[in-house]
């Protein structure tokens, strides 16, 4: 998990966002709606391979 400058990771709670949450296949994550640049953020980040 990335945090803000001076931000406790052990600080972050989830929000009414969390029951969005879930684990998903490099496919399945590929055809969700998302951030423009999150996929390759994420490549570059490698938490998820290269599709």
């Amino acid at each position: 998990m990335r945090s803000l400058p001076g931000q406790d990771p052990a600080d972050v709670r989830a929000a009414d966002d969390a029951a969005d949450i879930g684990w998903f296949s490099r496919e399945e994550i590929s055809a969700l709606r998302t951030s423009p640049g999150l996929l390759p953020t994420l490549v570059s980040w490698g938490v998820l391979a290269q599709g």
